[in-house]
């Protein structure tokens, strides 16, 4: 029963983890500098759930997290529209991750997000921009950079948790790598044979709509 729930309880305490990861923070900073609440890099916690689940998960989870913190926010609805719809930009941005240089992408995206939001909500409510500084542009371009924490953090998760993700196994799929080169120039049919059976695994997997690459990649490594 244990080997059977293992995957799961992992998962959920993972998600916990990365709840927990984002709350704190953010209570620590409405309780010494509420003004600064923005400062928190809240999408940090939507991208590493699209990086070890789905959208699904991602866009629940968030909900909730920016729920609980709205709680004790001042100006609650704002920040939830704001922060809500900067995760969902996280979250469509990295639906094909399958590099690392998406996540700077992804944190430059986030960065125009918040500046759109705040102006618009400025316009909606005040009718005019007196309310948007240049202190906000500031707070918000920190908050990019802080999002791109989240590549050491898919790393230290993977390590920690025993996840693999996307980005992994595309490295180990690649042909270069010292144990596959290794393969190709000892035993050249056998090379030969794992990469036809990553090719149908691949074939088979886009047929039924399964992981395709991490199919591949097992498949390069069968023998």
């Amino acid at each position: 029963i244990i080997r059977l729930y293992s995957p799961l309880t992992k998962a959920i305490n993972m998600i916990l983890v990365m709840m927990l990861l984002m709350i704190l923070p953010s209570f620590i900073v409405l309780k010494h500098a509420p003004d600064m609440i923005y400062l928190v890099p809240l999408t940090i916690s939507s991208i590493l759930r699209m990086t070890f689940f789905d959208a699904r998960v991602a866009i629940y989870v968030q909900t909730l997290i920016l729920i609980i913190i709205s709680l004790a926010v001042p100006n609650s609805f704002q920040f939830f529209v704001i922060q809500f719809f900067a995760s969902l930009v996280s979250v469509f941005v990295l639906v094909n991750k399958y590099s690392r240089s998406k996540y700077f992408f992804t944190s430059a995206i986030v960065f125009v997000s918040y500046i759109i939001l705040k102006v618009g909500i400025a316009l909606i409510f005040d009718a005019g921009l007196e309310n948007v500084s240049w202190n906000d542009v500031g707070v918000f371009a920190m908050n990019a950079l802080f999002t791109m924490l989240s590549l050491p953090l898919v790393f230290l998760f993977e390590r920690v948790f025993g996840f693999v993700t996307d980005m992994t196994l595309l490295e180990l799929s690649n042909t270069n790598t010292p144990l596959l080169r290794k393969l190709a120039s000892e035993a050249p049919g056998t090379f030969q044979h794992v990469m036809q059976v990553a090719d149908l695994c691949e074939e088979a997997l886009f047929a039924i709509g399964g992981n395709m690459l991490l199919a591949r990649t097992g498949a390069m490594y069968h023998d």
